[in-house]
């Protein structure tokens, strides 16, 4: 008598090809409008744009009421705001204690990371181009024709976006560094102001102020006052705010254990 064996096929896992960094950047996008705070805060960057916009219209003189003049004016109140989102798109997994989750999806950990910068990135080239309209709008309104309202135009789009991106930019480096939203909300908005307010009181930190104040060097940006040196200073303020802490963040974001 014999016993007939029979044998099952064994079942080989699924595998998943890895998520795209464009659905990716995608879904960050819309983690930033899905919190209470990060929604609350694109609602007021939208305000302070639109009061800003009347601030434009009506305050000053004819030789103020330039496309260059309002939509820097607009630009410069808003990039206040917007490290804040940086900080909150970094945090958001923390805060909200969905770290676990998105890094158990999508192991590799630089790639989140990419795609945060990537939304970030896309935020602010919309907030600055909204102020760019608005500016543009309050400019039609408050100009007279024959002022020169409109001189150099081409030159502030860049310097608009690049405000915009380079403010975004330095919330992000920050948060990520800290990852904690609190912390980091402080110091980004501390440290610049305690480190300008210092350079302008001590005489022997007058020559490197330019280098590293990142409020002039946005200055330098709206106001369209380009020179080689000054491309130099932004360079570097953009080394010591937002590249050094963003490295640092990557190199504890490695290390971080995910819980």
């Amino acid at each position: 008598m014999s016993t007939a064996i029979t044998t099952r096929p064994v079942a080989r896992p699924t595998t998943y090809p890895p998520t795209g960094l464009g659905r990716l950047t995608r879904i960050e996008l819309r983690k930033a409008v899905d919190t209470r705070a990060g929604r609350w805060l694109l609602i007021a960057v939208a305000a302070i744009a639109i009061i800003m916009t009347g601030v434009a219209i009506l305050a000053g003189g004819a030789k103020d009421h330039t496309f260059h003049r309002s939509a820097g004016l607009i630009q410069s109140v808003i990039s206040v705001l917007l490290p804040v989102i940086g900080i909150l798109l970094v945090t958001s997994e923390w805060s909200q204690r969905t770290a676990l989750q998105t890094f158990a999806l999508v192991p590799r950990r630089g790639r989140i990371i990419s795609a945060k910068l990537l939304a970030g990135t896309g935020i602010s080239v919309v907030v600055a181009v909204v102020a760019l309209g608005l500016g543009a709008v309050a400019t039609a309104i408050a100009s007279h024709p024959a002022g020169g309202a409109w001189h150099n135009a081409g030159e502030v789009p860049l310097g608009g976006i690049l405000v915009q991106l380079l403010s975004l930019l330095m919330g992000m480096a920050f948060g990520l560094a800290l990852l904690s939203s609190a912390p980091a909300i402080v110091l980004s908005f501390v440290l610049p102001t305690v480190w300008a307010a210092l350079a302008s009181s001590i005489h022997a930190l007058h020559g490197v102020q330019p280098w590293l104040d990142s409020t002039k060097t946005s200055t330098y940006l709206l106001d369209g006052d380009l020179s080689a040196r000054h491309w130099a200073q932004i360079g570097v303020t953009t080394l010591i705010w937002i590249a050094v802490p963003l490295a640092a963040g990557l190199a504890r974001l490695r290390r971080h254990e995910i819980a």
